[in-house]
C-alpha cells in the first residue's frame, strides 16, 4: 500500500494528487508542529514549513527505510524505492 501525507487543505491536497498523477490517496490537514514531533521531520520554524521525510514500511509495522530531508534534496526516489520493495518482499519470513 502506498500512502501520501500532506499539510495542505482537502483542495490542494486532492489537486497535487491529480496533478502529479499519484494512483494513491493523500492524507491532508496534518498539523505541522504535530506530524514533526511524531515523525520526526524536520519543521523549518522561521518559514513554516516540513521537509519531506518518507517511509517504506514493512507490513509487520517496522520502517525498513526512511529518509529525512533538511533541504531540498532528500527524497524516496521513485526506482530505487520500488528496488527496496523488491527486495523485501523477495525476502524469507
Amino acid at each position: 500500500m502506498v500512502v501520501a501525507a500532506s499539510v495542505d487543505l482537502p483542495v490542494e491536497a486532492e489537486k497535487m494528487r491529480v496533478d502529479e498523477r499519484l494512483s494513491f490517496e493523500v492524507a491532508h490537514s496534518l498539523k505541522l508542529e504535530d506530524f514533526a514531533e511524531r515523525y520526526g521531520a524536520y519543521f523549518h520554524a522561521q518559514r513554516g514549513f516540513l521537509h519531506a521525510t518518507g517511509f517504506v514500511v514493512e507490513s509487520n509495522g517496522t520502517v525498513a527505510h526512511a529518509v529525512y530531508a533538511t533541504g531540498s534534496i532528500g527524497r524516496l526516489e521513485p526506482r530505487a524505492t520500488l528496488r527496496a520493495i523488491d527486495y523485501l518482499i523477495s525476502q524469507p519470513g
